[in-house]
């Protein structure tokens, strides 16, 4: 249990970090919107490369959202069906659907580490600004891997509270 509650406190500051840097990202973007719009319609002149800077920031804000509402268990869920069943049977569902996620993000992860190596050889960058952009897809391969962190340490979670329920039965 140790280990678990070590990981689950690595975890915590990970998400900590993401939240905070999707909180200036976000005010980042909102701010640097604003003022592209006032430019644009008072004196005529927008910021160069705006829309870019902003889907930059979307590329970020959305991996790191995700690994926040993970952290706070505040994605949205349909219990019609299962609400008829047992706390046991309800919990197999969330380990199973914990499972496939978890599975699911790694791949995602593993896609996301091979496409950074793609884009870096590919020297791709942005049109404007010639902003690179491997080092934004590499952030949204670290707010994944980080999901998966947090989806593995609710499985151990969940594994380690099962064994210990079957030995106490036993």
């Amino acid at each position: 249990m140790l280990i678990i509650n070590l990981f689950n406190k690595l975890n915590r500051y990970l998400v900590f970090i993401l939240k905070h840097l999707g909180i200036w990202i976000l005010t980042s973007m909102m701010l640097l919107t604003a003022v592209d719009v006032c430019l644009r319609y008072v004196f005529n002149s927008p910021i160069t490369g705006s829309f870019e800077l902003v889907e930059f920031m979307m590329a970020l804000i959305v991996p790191f959202s995700i690994v926040f509402c993970a952290s706070e268990r505040a994605h949205i869920q349909v219990d019609i069906v299962l609400e008829h069943f047992s706390k046991e049977i309800r919990l197999f569902f969330e380990f199973l659907g914990n499972i496939l996620s978890f599975f699911l993000f790694a791949l995602i992860t593993w896609q996301t580490v091979i496409y950074i190596a793609e884009q870096y050889e590919s020297r791709l960058t942005s049109a404007v600004l010639y902003i690179p952009v491997y080092p934004f897809i590499g952030a949204m391969a670290a707010a994944f891997l980080i999901l998966c962190f947090l989806l593995l340490a609710e499985l151990l979670t969940y594994l380690a509270e099962t064994v210990f329920k079957w030995n106490q039965s036993q």
